[in-house]
């Protein structure tokens, strides 16, 4: 059978990944499929036989040019993943709800889609630049939990948005194949589960989508030449990395995520003495662990051997990704390798010599990982010889601008679009916990947009709703609080450790985007040696809430500190000390 080949195009790496693997698990035997992201198009990348799905209309203009003439072209349908809705569905009846997405467009469709297939409730869209109702007593988000505004206990994560069922119908008629629509939809169903929290319980599904997406073999982009910088930390990197290339020793790539691993990785085989032979990468965060090690080493299918990817990536390169999330089993099989340079199949007795360079990454420095028992000693030694620690964008702020005009320049053809001073600023205060990845999308969500001169006021949601709380963090660090009035208030009551305690739990809540109502309060107050009544607490939170150092919202919304109680804890911790 000829299969046809499909490819995804989409902004964010995580729907690209999402939006194939449910492909795969519908038209699995008739399609081959590949999932591209927009920071990662180039000209030539897609073929004229191929079939592209976009993951929406908004990227179209940014694609347009990518794709030849001949190759039929869909923009997907996304919707909610309704197997994932029974929290919402035991709710109280007429339950207020905030609705919060990445933009008001998305949050718009998914609203109107809870009202139309959930209409037990009260869907209200929650936009950034616009107040926080302060009588919900819900919030729901379809996988953007960092959208939620801080301090919010009660939220229902409804997980990223799929591909919904009229684009399934719409790809087969276009794919040409002849399957019933019966069939089709149970297939729709099991690619539902294989995306919910329980496919595990459906692991031969989840299986057999990974067999087809358990290895990326294909021809590099990236080259150190990619890497401009003005960083010092980066071009010290760079230095040190081209001489680790040029050995053929292990490489290990330690970096958060959306850093750029696997564009240095690539740079470092496209350097190396194994230039020449294939590149060779398998991801091994949440992967089925039974068929990891086939993978890895080699298996038998119905008396048939199949290639590990040692054999693949002969006089090549491997990349494991992720590979603290190798279990202890897959670990020693991978010492035996190192050490002997030989790939035994796990059915016969037999020995492949393998030729390669071994690149490996990882999120955390897996040094912890020995210290815990999780990784093993003789392993993390073979790996880490040579070993390259990239650093955050927050720590290389200076590349900002270079970053910023390569990526509108080379990737989205969008030299026209500039940012105003107000913009920049904003963007050179901003965290960027999502490193590089997370200023390529949010490019690529200002270049889907007409606006070519970019405010403060025409950025992205998370970025200005990030600026409207760090200009309240700037207001209060310009006009301290009065913290020895707030303190001598507080101690006329006698009980200022007790706030304390109150405001360090809620602080903690609010990292982890929660707020709490007085019965958790008391609960997590007892878990630190504090027993108060519900008298007692509900007296020291109505002081604190009048000293605005929390914030007491109405319904189940509950309570949670404000951004003056921050600043008093900083300010009473240096106090102290």
């Amino acid at each position: 059978m000829v299969k046809r080949k499909l490819v995804i195009i989409a902004i964010q790496e995580v729907y690209s990944k999402k939006m194939s693997n449910q492909i795969r698990v519908i038209f699995g035997e008739h399609v081959s499929v590949r999932a591209i992201t927009i920071k990662d198009l180039k000209e030539g990348m897609i073929e004229k036989d191929e079939i592209v799905l976009l993951s929406g209309h908004l990227i179209e203009p940014l694609v347009k040019s990518f794709i030849p003439k001949e190759a039929k072209c869909l923009v997907v349908k996304r919707g909610i993943n309704f197997l994932k809705i029974s929290k919402l569905l035991s709710l109280p009846q007429g339950s207020k709800i905030l609705v919060v997405n990445d933009t008001r467009k998305n949050t718009d469709e998914v609203v109107e889609e809870l009202r139309e297939n959930v209409d037990i409730h009260k869907y209200i869209p929650y936009y950034p630049d616009e107040a926080f109702p302060d009588d919900v007593d819900f919030v729901v988000t379809p996988g953007e939990r960092a959208m939620i505004p801080g301090g919010i206990e009660n939220s229902i994560d409804l997980g990223h948005r799929i591909v919904d069922i009229s684009t399934v119908i719409q790809l087969h008629d276009l794919l040409g194949i002849k399957l019933l629509y019966p069939t089709i939809c149970k297939r729709y169903m099991r690619s539902l589960l294989s995306l919910t929290d329980e496919a595990h319980m459906y692991e031969d599904i989840v299986l057999q989508s990974n067999r087809l997406n358990a290895l990326t073999e294909y021809t590099t982009q990236y080259t150190f030449d990619d890497i401009i910088t003005y960083s010092k930390e980066m071009k010290k990197l760079v230095k040190v990395t081209k001489k680790f290339a040029l050995s053929n020793e292990p490489v290990h790539i330690i970096g958060n995520v959306g850093t750029g691993k696997s564009m240095l990785a690539e740079a470092i085989h496209n350097f190396s003495n194994f230039k020449e032979g294939p590149y060779v990468s398998i991801n091994c965060e949440s992967r089925i662990e039974r068929t990891l090690e086939n993978e890895l080493f080699g298996y038998e299918n119905n008396g048939i051997y199949i290639k590990g990817l040692f054999e693949r990536a002969q006089n090549g390169t491997l990349c494991i990704e992720e590979v603290g999330e190798l279990p202890s089993d897959v670990q020693a099989r991978l010492i035996q390798v190192l050490q002997e340079n030989k790939v035994y199949c796990a059915e016969k007795p037999i020995s492949v010599p393998v030729k390669l360079r071994l690149i490996t990454t990882s999120t955390v420095d897996i040094k912890e990982l020995v210290l815990k028992g999780i990784f093993k000693k003789e392993l993390y030694y073979l790996l880490t010889r040579m070993t390259c620690v990239i650093p955050q964008l927050k720590d290389r702020k200076e590349d900002l601008e270079v970053l910023i005009s390569k990526y509108l320049k080379n990737n989205l053809k969008r030299e026209d679009i500039v940012f105003t001073d107000s913009a920049m600023e904003i963007l050179h205060k901003y965290t960027w916990d999502g490193n590089v990845k997370e200023l390529f999308n949010l490019l690529t969500l200002i270049a889907c947009g007409e606006e070519k001169v970019i405010t403060s006021d025409n950025l992205p949601f998370f970025a200005k709703l990030w600026n409207k709380d760090q200009s309240v963090n700037d207001k209060d660090e310009e006009n301290d609080i009065d913290i020895k009035s707030i303190i001598d208030k507080i101690e006329q009551r006698g009980f200022l450790g007790e706030s304390i305690e109150i405001l360090m739990v809620f602080l903690e809540g609010k990292k982890k985007h929660s707020s709490y109502g007085r019965t958790t309060l008391r609960q997590l107050l007892l878990q630190r040696g504090m027993n108060l009544t519900d008298q007692q607490l509900r007296l020291r939170i109505e002081i604190l809430n009048d000293l605005n150092l929390v914030s007491v919202r109405h319904g189940r919304a509950g309570t949670t500190i404000s951004r003056e109680g921050e600043r008093f804890l900083e300010l009473y911790k240096v106090k102290e000390i």
